[in-house]
Order: structure tokens, then C-alpha cells, then sequence
């Protein structure tokens, strides 16, 4: 499923399939990239973190999808989203570094939407989001956490999308004090 292209030692390809990583995936140097056709879903059941120098590129193909449990972008990590969905599904817990009930946290690093939607589809707990004022296109929530009366929760900066903001019935966005500011609808 994962293979080296040859040209360049920190450099592993995605060939023809989907991959599916059970628990955590560090890229700490070099990239994990998609490659030019459908077919390349990438699923990572806890968390993904990408450290400085590394790279996760979903932009090389057909609209793949990504899942991740939690996604964690490091001071000059990158992220080039699929132009399809990414998907987070869990939340980090308290012994992570990065603090607690985060699906998605960005440090510093470099998240490019390539017009896609972020999806926060955990159902079973509330999702903290730190975006380093960085701009989703499309960004979705269908997290309907009944005890905590809260779905996604904004915790740091403004949350800016470039398109449409989607709270699906019974989801909810906890901006706190941040201001949001949605360029679609």
C-alpha cells in the first residue's frame, strides 16, 4: 500500500489503495504523499501529528478523503488537504502534550484547504479546534456531545472559512469569545 518512490529518501508514496494506520502517525521529516488517482483514502485511527519538516500531501489526487482521529500540525508541520474530506473522528486526551479534547490542533504549521471541507464527526465527546488563524473552506460539524451542550469548541483565535460553514441538527460550535467569520453561508 505505502512505498518508496525512489527519487528521495523522505519522500513515501500512497500507490493504488487506501491506507489504514490502527493508532498514531508521526511524519517528523519528509512527507506522506498521494499519488496522481483515486483510490488513496488515508485513515489514521488515533492521531496524526506531522512535526516540523514533515508532510502529509492529500492534494496529488482526485479528491481522495483523509480520517484522523486527531490532527496535529507542529510549528512548520504541513498539511495539504485533500480538495475532498478530512475527516477528524476522536479527540486527544489529557497526557497528549498539545492538552486535552482537541481534533484538530495547529501549532504554527501550515494547513492549505485546497477548497475542501474539515469535518468534526466525533460523537461521542466535544472537539477542541485550534487554528492558528489559518482559513478552512468548508468546515462542518456533526458532533452532538449532549452533556457537554457542545459539539466543536474554538480555542484560540477567530475562526475564518472561505465558504460554507455547516452545523448539522443537533451539532453545535462553541466560538467562546472568538469572533467567526464564514465568506459562503
Amino acid at each position: 500500500i505505502i512505498k518508496n518512490d525512489g527519487s528521495d529518501t523522505n519522500r513515501v508514496q500512497m500507490d493504488n489503495a487506501a491506507a489504514t494506520i490502527a493508532n498514531d502517525l508521526t511524519i517528523e521529516q519528509g512527507s506522506l504523499e498521494t499519488f496522481n488517482s483515486s483510490g488513496r483514502h488515508l485513515t489514521v485511527g488515533r492521531i496524526a501529528i506531522i512535526e516540523s519538516g514533515g508532510t502529509i500531501d492529500m492534494n496529488n489526487t482526485s479528491a481522495n478523503d483523509a480520517t484522523f482521529g486527531t490532527l496535529v500540525i507542529m510549528d512548520d508541520g504541513t498539511y495539504d488537504a485533500t480538495s475532498g474530506t478530512t475527516s477528524l473522528t476522536k479527540s486527544s486526551n489529557n497526557s497528549e502534550p498539545w492538552g486535552d479534547h482537541y481534533g484538530w490542533y495547529n501549532a504554527g504549521g501550515t494547513f492549505t484547504h485546497n477548497s475542501g471541507t474539515v469535518s468534526f464527526d466525533y460523537q461521542t465527546s466535544y472537539q477542541n479546534l485550534r487554528a492558528d488563524s489559518q482559513w478552512f473552506y468548508n468546515l462542518t460539524s456533526t458532533n452532538r456531545e449532549t452533556s457537554y451542550d457542545v459539539g466543536v469548541q474554538m480555542s484560540d483565535n477567530n475562526l475564518k472559512v472561505a465558504n460554507d460553514l455547516v452545523v448539522a441538527s443537533g451539532a453545535s460550535i462553541d466560538t467562546k469569545t472568538y469572533t467567526v467569520t464564514v465568506s459562503g453561508t
